[in-house]
């Protein structure tokens, strides 16, 4: 069955890999990664400046719902991967505490 197949691969991927960055958390994402590894604060500090300031439509398109379910149905397996180290990622960052 997919969905068995598509847990055994997660939590294969899951043993493999301790921390996943994810990019919307990106600056949360490297506080526990700079925790993790006991680096300095200047292990983890980058330039904030945009390199990329080129003007895309799909930045600012908004696709139909349609467009957006079949998407999902066709990279399942993505978005099972995103949820289930989105979720660690959280679980992981709440574990360590305040500074």
């Amino acid at each position: 069955d997919d969905k068995s197949a598509i847990g055994n691969f997660v939590a294969q991927l899951d043993k493999e890999m301790y921390l996943v960055l994810i990019l919307e958390h990106y600056m949360e994402s490297l506080v526990l990664l700079k925790r993790l590894m006991c680096w300095r604060i200047q292990d983890i500090l980058y330039d904030l400046k945009p390199k990329n300031l080129r003007q895309y439509a799909y930045r600012t398109m908004e696709l139909p719902d349609r467009y957006k379910e079949k998407h999902q149905q066709w990279s399942n397996v993505d978005y099972v991967l995103y949820d289930h180290f989105n979720k660690s990622l959280w679980k992981k960052i709440s574990e360590q505490g305040d500074d």
